[in-house]
């Protein structure tokens, strides 16, 4: 058994509900290793670890904004607040297909996945659209904003 889990885990790539889809690659228009911040990040916000996730924000130069589903959050505290309550009533896997470069003065990053939802049983698939703008490519500790909407 300790072998299977072990399989799944390498297979699949899931961590805490999430993972890539097959054949997933980030764009070279992409500078750094966004792929491993987009692992970290998402691992963090969906398995619930609200905390590690708003080290991915910066501090209050620009102050942080977040909004999610017409939630806004403004500052680390306040974001944290929000991912808590996001999977506090529900449990979610996301899988991340495709990253964009969007043309703006800044480092900006569409994610687009696909998300089941699961709350009390009941399963919904739903589409996952964000928008993350950066500081630069170092990216963990550079998050500014973060818009999104899951439908």
């Amino acid at each position: 058994m300790a072998y299977f889990s072990l399989c799944l885990f390498s297979t699949f790539g899931f961590a805490n509900g999430f993972h890539f889809a097959d054949g997933f690659s980030v764009p070279k228009t992409i500078p750094g290793d966004f792929k491993t911040f987009l692992f970290k990040f998402y691992t963090a916000v969906d398995g619930g670890k609200a905390d590690q996730a708003v080290k991915f924000f910066t501090d209050n130069n620009p102050v942080p904004i977040v909004v999610l589903n017409g939630q806004k959050a403004t500052g680390q505290q306040a974001i944290s607040k929000l991912f808590e309550q996001q999977v506090a009533d529900a449990s979610y896997d996301k899988e991340v297909y495709a990253v964009e470069l969007i043309p703006s003065q800044y480092l900006e990053i569409k994610v687009l996945a696909n998300v089941l939802k699961d709350a009390g049983g009941t399963k919904t698939k739903l589409q996952y659209k964000a928008y993350l703008i950066f500081v630069d490519s170092s990216y963990s500790g550079k998050l500014f904003d973060m818009e999104v909407t899951l439908a």
